[in-house]
């Protein structure tokens, strides 16, 4: 009975671990996800979305860094959350654009708020989640990016 308890037991650990892994995998890569201009979507950190009527794709490569003051610390300084944004038209070769959300910390010299890409104007809203305390900055993983993609001069 102990052995068909620990049978039972490791095909509820890998059960676990495939369905906590099902975000990921399509051939070892985060699915993407489709979008539509004008309307904002949230990434995941390492996720790709694709222009539904369109030749654009957006992937959240990664977070470059965290300078935001964590909520339950108190800062001298305020930074910015800077991220690694990759763009890809047709056939062409991806382009890296470094963003941040905080349109006053651009004007201050950080990454700007947006890039144009081809025809497309690529806006980062928002990235969550914000830091409460100092070790939240310690890993990038759970973060998403929000962004908004119109055609150039068209707003």
């Amino acid at each position: 009975m102990a052995i068909n308890g620990s049978k039972t037991t490791l095909v509820l650990i890998l059960l676990l671990a495939l369905t906590a892994g099902c975000r990921l995998l399509d051939g070892g890569q985060m699915r993407e996800v489709p979008f539509e201009g004008d309307v904002p979507f949230t990434l995941q950190n390492g996720q790709s979305a694709v222009l539904a009527e369109g030749d654009l794709r957006i992937t959240f490569d990664s977070v470059i860094r965290d300078g935001r003051c964590p909520s339950q610390v108190n800062c001298a300084e305020q930074g910015a959350v800077e991220i690694l944004v990759l763009t890809q038209q047709a056939e062409e070769a991806p382009a890296s654009h470094e963003l941040n959300p905080d349109p006053a910390l651009a004007a201050l010299g950080w990454a700007p708020t947006a890039v144009t890409a081809g025809g497309y104007a690529i806006e980062l809203q928002a990235v969550e989640p914000y830091p409460e305390q100092p070790e939240d900055l310690e890993t990038f993983d759970d973060y998403t990016a929000t962004f908004v993609v119109t055609e150039a001069g068209g707003r």
